[in-house]
């Protein structure tokens, strides 16, 4: 009976791994492909190839059975790191609500060809607006540079579709020298001191992004609290997985 239980617990591996290879496999060549893709991929070959092993451990040669023994606590130790790091994007979202005269900050996250914002910046945008717009008196920052040959940087992209909503121009600040969530809160924060705004701050981002995000903005002494934007379904899987090592970057490299 345990090894029957062993097997279809394998066999459960297996098809989860095949799934998990499929899902992110279709991921690439997508406007959205990132680490997070090819680590899927990698990830999801890796299970498929434990739970057939698993399957036909018995029949494995010596060197397969080592191989095996060897494989299964180094697929723990990922599956640990990953279910902390899942942990930490989920829970350390402090719970504080924006001041009411906060400054909005809205990170960037890709511009399309034609200088409009990326589904996922738009969806930011989306989530700032709407505070903006039951805030008219708070300023924002749009904070992004030029990356990938875009034709704009993503802070003018998001400057361009707040006018185009109603929200003044004086009220939007810019910040386009960014490259990393890091440097967005850092340049963000001299923003705010040159312009003696609110360090109370409402973050605008992704919600797979907001726990760093708002790491990074108390690394720089500012106030955070969250307001979550609505991440694409097809996107979420791969941007998930590359916020693992964002979040080692965060915690092993520290950078500020």
């Amino acid at each position: 009976m345990k090894k029957s239980e062993n097997k279809t617990g394998y066999q459960i591996l297996a098809g989860a791994g095949f799934i998990q290879t499929l899902v992110f496999f279709s991921e690439l060549g997508m406007r959205y492909e990132n680490i997070g893709s090819y680590t899927g991929v990698f990830l999801g070959i890796l299970l498929g190839m434990l739970g057939i092993a698993g399957i036909h451990r018995e029949t494995l040669s010596r060197t397969g059975q080592l191989l095996f023994s060897i494989a299964k606590p180094i697929g723990l130790v990922i599956g640990g790191i990953l279910l902390v790091t899942f942990g930490f994007m989920i829970f350390a979202i402090p719970k504080t609500q924006p001041a009411e005269d906060a400054t909005v900050i809205i990170l960037g996250c890709g511009v399309n060809s034609d200088g409009s914002p990326s589904a996922i910046m738009q969806e930011r945008v989306n989530a700032g607006l709407k505070y903006l717009e039951s805030h008219p008196d708070v300023p924002v920052i749009v904070s992004g540079g030029q990356l990938g040959g875009a034709p704009i940087s993503e802070a003018e992209s998001m400057k361009q579709c707040l006018i185009e909503q109603g929200i003044e121009e004086s009220r939007i600040y810019i910040e386009d020298q960014s490259r990393t969530t890091a440097e967005n809160l850092r340049f963000s924060t001299i923003v705010i001191k040159e312009n003696q705004l609110n360090q109370n701050v409402a973050v605008v981002t992704s919600d797979f992004h907001l726990a760093r995000a708002c790491l990074y903005a108390k690394r720089n002494g500012l106030n955070p609290a969250p307001i979550r934007a609505y991440t694409p379904w097809y996107a979420l899987p791969s941007y998930a997985l590359r916020e693992v090592y964002a979040v080692f970057d965060a915690f092993v490299l520290h950078r500020r």
